[in-house]
């Protein structure tokens, strides 16, 4: 059938096909980040809890959306070269503050590493900084992190399982 535009309160047409590249973009998919997140079965992704503590829950889940930011942004801007020139400055910035910090957390750690990670990809180089990730990996996991880490560019495409690959690693982080 035909797709009838409807009528904002303005009194504007607005059409039920509009903006097919912001579609197309990845962008509409970050809404369903946290819709995916909850389809998962929300004791397999974060527990056990040592100590059954909450702000373990609460580090996950914000490393998982700074996950989630890096996958939409890089996405997102690879075919717009001002979009793409902004999102590098911007995570530029975001490591040199990062690094001003007197007292350096495991969180502080993992987003330096990733995002200059993502840095390098923007580059066309997959260079680990492993070195920074040995820090807050334990030995017996650092060889599967960072066979995961070279993985996880692979799976921007899918937010689905870029966050269960988002969720291996932190898993790996926070055994």
């Amino acid at each position: 059938g035909l797709l009838v535009p409807t009528t904002t309160r303005s009194g504007n047409l607005k059409s039920l096909m509009a903006s097919p590249s912001l579609k197309n973009s990845g962008f509409e998919t970050t809404s369903n980040f946290f819709e995916l997140l909850l389809s998962f079965k929300i004791d397999s992704i974060l527990s056990p809890v040592p100590n059954g503590t909450v702000d373990l829950v609460t580090i996950i889940l914000y490393e998982l959306i700074f996950l989630e930011k890096i996958r939409y942004e890089f996405y997102g801007s690879q075919s717009y070269i001002g979009v793409k020139k902004n999102i590098i400055l911007k995570w530029i910035r975001r490591i040199e503050l990062l690094k001003q910090k007197k007292n350096t957390e495991v969180k502080d750690i993992f987003y330096v590493s990733i995002t200059k990670y993502f840095l390098d990809l923007f580059e066309g180089k997959q260079k680990i900084d492993k070195k920074s990730i040995e820090s807050i990996v334990t030995k017996e996991n650092q060889e599967e992190f960072f066979t995961e880490l070279e993985k996880l560019p692979h799976f921007i495409n899918s937010q689905e399982l870029f966050l269960k690959k988002s969720l291996k690693l932190l898993r790996l982080i926070y055994p």
